[in-house]
């Protein structure tokens, strides 16, 4: 109880008053008192005062008692109300206890006065604690009521027999249905039939309390069976002994059905591994059939398995070999399955005449139906695929596969079947008892292709034949880049995965299988006919590299994006010889490293002076000291309004005998000296000198992105002497950002994320540039400390020239706002491209189209040009 009480007093006689107060003075309370007389005042007191009690004469000159009493009860109901009055009579006292009066004290016996007011004010206190208690239950109430009703999960409450009490709303959801029927039916009804034996074990057993992640198959309305996950509390009396169950079921039949079409991809992923194994390890070509179909019954789970190849002479099909279960029935089945007439509705017949797979992935209800449907019902078989095996472009044989489950063989699992199928062709094709040390020898075991020696003596007889006919040919090796880096970061797995998917994209690209080769290491080989001149071969080049390596990688949940350097020679201009011819355009691969060029002509490696080269090496060492360096900014221009928002600073070397040396011939030499990290430190600082003056001449907000090479992201002080350089005076807006590749993250990821991460928090943004040429995986994207991705420029030229070229940008550009980055296309020349990347939302971009990289001096009036060209350009 509050020991200082508000007191209003309704007394016209202040002496009355006066003894009122004394006589509480003597309790234990302290009370402050506030004597009113006319109800204007009495109003005022009650709303100004909030009073914890009121004293009230009743029978007042300007006043009536029972009329403060009513005014109380509309403004104060909480606040007690006690007559003290020498001229109450008992009826109207107990008129005025029914209106609302709390008590009443005659002044002639004011001793009780101190007990009447203490139980009054400790009434009253209880009152407004059952109320609040009573509020609380009542929110509480209807938060539980808006959490269970608003849940995706079904919660409910049985009583002991399993019965159901309550049925939440999203019963409807997940089952359909209406959650009022289900009260008082036993929960056990809706279970699914193959559930019902151990429906027990949906409970919690006697002596258990809770049961957690128990789950099991329900039986929809609509007939459907939905995998809900149930979690359960038991309830008990007070003798604790269990009277009802309370839980929550959750739908997670989209998990189960991912989870177990990832187990069975795993399986198919396995059993072609293991196939790949036995094609290399036996001999017998008989042995080697018998062993894939044990593989695909052991590793890859399907019930059965049958190869069958066409008997050339007899023109049918034989069974060779076959594992899983077997019968009379099964073998009848096989011979009637087996026969290709035109006529036939058998598996295998379909597959030889459209040399596609024929997939039945529910045998019940296949149209047409499947030759023999009833007898493989009768089996146990519910899905089964016929996949044609090729040799040459021929289809010499089928593999069947059948299933006990429906859906089996889906878009995930077909595509790993027909590499399954390749390797079996490819394997028939060499397999033939004692050939096996001879295909060892000739072909790469991992990808397939011909090793060096096959591949140059193919290209000796193309070359003969081109010879007679008067033609050209080109040989291009190309390897893949960061092939050890995928393999450090990944796993051999990993890569070596990547080369059997590039090798399968080779194979589909070109028809002629004698026209590709694995020469090892991650470097491929193939040749083309009618090469044409050097400038037809560069576009020849850059086409067949933009449809072999448009589309990603995905390989066990990284998308790797690779990036080829190539080497070209030409028959008969560089080489005689097929030998000869390979060993030019290794050759070119080799200058096209060093050079960093995307594609190098061996005719243009003749060309190269080498004794230029060394000279251009030997000046590059003293340039920073003699301040040859400059740098050129290119403007990154918002694609919505046309803004100039920031710039790219680029490297320059404005050397004293050739003038400005193109970076594509410098900066690898400045790699391979590692002056590259003294030098980026210099950018560093002239970018921030260059923002300093901008910002003097009136040009605020502006970011400078700045590269940062390999080398100085792996400097233990690499913050630090960032840190440093960035001066104080240029903040937000403007500022430096930095940008990385791909490629750099992967040497020590979670170190280079440390730094970043550093960075960021100093106010430096982080762009990875040129994406989508390196192998960043989803996983890793998700969590770098990364603002910005950039196009590469390779993807952009796409747009306009390739099918799928918007589409590739557009998931680019929504997997960056995915992640929150912003995205920026680099290389934008055409008016169609920007069109392009508005439409689909890109942020930013930079190329051609705005400027071209120039001098600081010139930056203000880009800045200006831009901002006028703008609205004209939307």
């Amino acid at each position: 109880m509050k020991t200082r009480v508000q007191v209003v007093i309704v007394e016209d006689i202040e002496t009355d008053a006066d003894l009122l107060a004394r006589h509480l003075g003597k309790s234990s309370l302290e009370c402050v008192f506030h004597r009113v007389q006319t109800e204007p005042h009495f109003r005022q007191a009650l709303r100004e005062l909030g009073p914890d009690l009121i004293l009230s004469d009743f029978s007042l000159p300007q006043f009536d008692g029972l009329r403060a009493l009513e005014i109380a009860v509309q403004q104060a109901p909480e606040t007690p109300f006690i007559f003290v009055s020498g001229t109450i009579g008992e009826e109207r006292a107990i008129d005025a206890l029914r209106r609302g009066a709390t008590d009443y004290v005659l002044k002639t016996n004011l001793s009780r006065l101190s007990a009447a007011v203490e139980r009054a004010l400790r009434e009253a206190q209880l009152r407004r604690a059952s109320r609040s208690a009573e509020q609380k239950l009542r929110d509480n109430e209807r938060r539980l009521h808006d959490t269970v009703e608003t849940s995706q999960d079904w919660i409910w409450e049985l009583d002991a027999h399993g019965r159901i009490k309550f049925c939440s709303g999203a019963v409807a959801a997940i089952l359909g249905y209406d959650p009022h029927e289900l009260i008082g039916k036993d929960f056990r009804t809706y279970l699914h039939p193959d559930e019902q034996a151990n429906a027990a074990a949906l409970l919690p057993s006697a002596g258990q309390t809770h049961l957690t992640g128990a789950v099991a198959r329900w039986r929809s309305a609509s007939g459907q069976a939905r995998w809900l996950e149930r979690n359960v509390v038991t309830i008990r009396d007070e003798l604790h002994r269990p009277i009802g169950y309370r839980g929550a079921d959750r739908d997670i039949t989209v998990r189960r059905d991912q989870e177990a079409r990832l187990q069975r991809l795993a399986r198919t992923y396995r059993m072609l591994s293991s196939t790949s194994s036995a094609i290399l390890r036996l001999r017998e070509r008989g042995d080697f059939l018998e062993e894939v179909c044990r593989i695909a019954v052991q590793q890859g789970g399907y019930e059965r398995a049958v190869i069958a190849l066409m008997d050339p002479d007899a023109k049918v099909l034989r069974a060779h070999a076959s594992a899983g279960a077997d019968s009379q029935t099964l073998r009848l089945i096989d011979r009637a399955a087996l026969d290709t007439g035109p006529q036939s509705a058998g598996m295998a017949a379909r597959a030889l005449r459209s040399g596609a797979p024929a997939v039945y992935n529910d045998l019940a209800a296949a149209q047409p139906p499947v030759a023999h449907r009833e007898a493989l019902l009768a089996q146990g078989y519910s899905a089964a695929a016929a996949l044609p095996l090729f040799v040459d472009g021929t289809v010499i044989g089928v593999i069947t596969l059948f299933s006990a489950q429906r859906e089996v063989f889906n878009d995930a699992e077909v595509p790993v079947l027909l590499e399954l199928t390749a390797n079996l062709g490819f394997a028939l094709q060499y397999l033939e008892k004692d050939q096996a040390v001879q295909f060892l020898s000739y072909f790469d075991g991992l990808t397939g292709l011909a090793k060096r020696a096959l591949f140059c003596q193919r290209l000796g007889r193309m070359m003969s034949a081109d010879a007679v006919g008067g033609r050209s040919r080109m040989v291009v090796v190309f390897d893949v880049q960061q092939l050890g880096a995928i393999n450090d970061s990944f796993g051999r797995y990993i890569g070596d995965r990547l080369l059997e998917r590039i090798a399968a994209r080779l194979k589909r690209a070109y028809a002629d299988p004698e026209s590709v080769g694995y020469l090892g290491g991650g470097t491929f080989a193939l040749t083309l006919a009618d090469a044409g001149n050097a400038a037809d071969t560069g576009r020849l080049l850059q086409n067949a590299a933009a449809q072999l390596f448009i589309e990603p990688f995905d390989i066990d949940e990284h998308q790797l994006r690779p990036a080829v350097r190539s080497g070209v020679a030409l028959y008969p201009h560089d080489a005689a010889s097929a030998d000869a011819l390979v060993q030019n355009a290794e050759a070119a691969l080799k200058a096209a490293r060093e050079d960093n060029e995307r594609y190098m002509l061996y005719g243009f490696v003749t060309q190269r002076p080498t004794s230029r080269s060394l000279a251009l090496e030997a000046r590059l060492a003293g340039a920073l000291d003699r301040g040859e360096f400059l740098l050129h900014y290119q403007p990154k221009v918002d694609v919505a309004d046309g803004q100039m928002h920031g710039l790219e600073a680029l490297l320059r070397w404005q050397d004293s005998q050739e003038g400005l040396v193109p970076p594509s011939l410098f900066v690898p030499l400045l790699e391979r000296s590692g002056a590259i990290a003294e030098v980026g430190e210099w950018v560093l600082q002239q970018a921030v000198s260059d923002i300093r003056r901008w910002l003097t001449a009136g040009f605020p907000g502006l970011r400078v992105a700045v590269n940062v090479s390999p080398l100085q992201l792996r400097r233990r002080d690499f913050v630090d002497r960032v840190l440093r350089r960035i001066d104080a005076a240029v903040q937000r807006p403007a500022g430096v950002d930095i940008e990385i590749t791909e490629s750099m993250l992967m040497q020590d990821i979670e170190l280079s994320m440390r730094k970043l991460a550093q960075l960021r928090e100093a106010g430096i943004g982080v762009a990875i540039d040129d994406f989508g040429t390196g192998y960043s995986s989803l996983r890793l994207l998700a969590r770098l400390p990364v603002d910005t991705l950039k196009i590469d420029r390779s993807f952009i030229q796409g747009i306009s020239d390739m099918p799928n070229g918007v589409t590739l940008v557009s998931t680019i550009v929504s997997l960056a706002h995915a992640f929150g980055m912003q995205a920026v296309a680099e290389g934008v020349e055409t008016v169609e491209q920007l069109r392009s990347l508005h439409r689909i939302g890109c942020d930013q971009a930079q190329g051609y189209l705005f400027a071209r990289p120039m001098p600081a001096a010139q930056v203000p009036a880009a800045i200006t040009r831009l901002a006028a060209a703008a609205p004209a350009g939307r």
